[in-house]
């Protein structure tokens, strides 16, 4: 999910600790000065005028880079910022799409500010504390609260639609999701197999995307049948005593194969029916954690898994 993704790749910065603190207090001092710059200029937010669409965009979350690309020409054109991890194949599905003249945007609070935007899209995740900067400027924040299921894609699409005056487009997208949806579902019958999603331990039960997408694509989420809901840590143990007929695993760009075979070898993993069937597989990580559209290809990803035969 994109808190997910954006965690992990805070983590794999690299920067020292040291060059951390000093950006940090850096964009400390400068929302210190600017606060105190606007309480004696302007001692209040201005007006927004709630008739006139945004024209100037900033994006802090991969799907919002999606979904505004999806929205077509006439928003992109009034996009100045979009998330920095939109060109990293490890988490984005709008990697080469928006062109290098499109800032991309760190959550520094004078970056964002530098860029002059009328709107900023943020995630829950997003720190308290830039949001409520932001909003002491004067800068509208539209804050995405939930990436949990197919139905907060459709709520999230609308509500960016929404907000950058795109209506039309955005109720085209979600019928277009459902469609597609429609079409390549999969009836769940009695007896369907299992199927659990392993991630170093964490699993996702109900009301997660992987369950919305495992039952769309005719599977049992194991996870949810023990009772679990959102994504939760469990030990290897009990992922055996379920016994999941295909387990699922995520992988970066080019490393699904390698992924597979090593998490398969491992102890414990390579006694389970479903490893020694050989149903279990690597799925990259931009989709199989996907909130956005190519939340579909992980159904259609899933729907192949089911109807491969085992291996003898």
């Amino acid at each position: 999910m994109d808190a997910n993704q954006d965690r992990k790749a805070r983590q794999d910065d690299g920067a020292p600790r040291g060059a951390r603190h000093r950006a940090t207090a850096g964009a400390l001092g400068f929302i210190l000065v600017a606060s105190l710059a606007l309480s004696c200029t302007r001692p209040s937010p201005p007006r927004v005028d709630t008739e006139a669409p945004p024209q100037r965009i900033v994006s802090l979350l991969i799907l919002a880079d999606e979904v505004l690309w999806r929205l077509g020409e006439e928003v992109r054109t009034r996009v100045v910022g979009v998330s920095q991890l939109v060109d990293d194949p490890r988490y984005s599905n709008a990697v080469d799409l928006w062109p290098a003249a499109t800032a991309r945007v760190t959550s520094a609070s004078e970056v964002i500010v530098a860029l002059r935007p009328d709107l900023v899209i943020a995630g829950s995740f997003t720190s308290q504390e830039l949001r409520s900067f932001l909003g002491q400027v004067g800068i509208p924040v539209l804050v995405i609260e939930s990436l949990d299921d197919f139905a907060a894609y459709r709520k999230n699409v609308a509500a960016i639609a929404e907000a950058v005056g795109a209506t039309t487009a955005g109720r085209k997208i979600v019928e277009d999701f459902d469609r597609r949806l429609q079409a390549i579902r999969t009836p769940v019958p009695t007896g369907a197999p299992t199927i659990a999603s392993w991630a170093e331990g964490i699993v996702a039960g109900e009301g997660t995307t992987f369950h919305d997408a495992a039952t769309a694509a005719g599977f049992v989420n194991a996870a949810a049948k023990a009772g679990h809901r959102g994504h939760q840590r469990i030990t290897l143990e009990q992922l055996v005593l379920w016994s999941p007929e295909v387990i699922i695993v995520g992988c970066n760009p080019g490393t699904c194969d390698q992924v597979a075979v090593r998490q398969g070898s491992q102890v414990g993993f390579r006694d389970m029916p479903a490893v020694r069937a050989g149903r279990l597989a690597a799925i990259e990580n931009r989709v199989l954690t996907s909130t956005g559209f190519e939340m579909l290809d992980l159904v259609e990803a899933l729907r192949r898994r089911r109807e491969a035969p085992p291996k003898p």
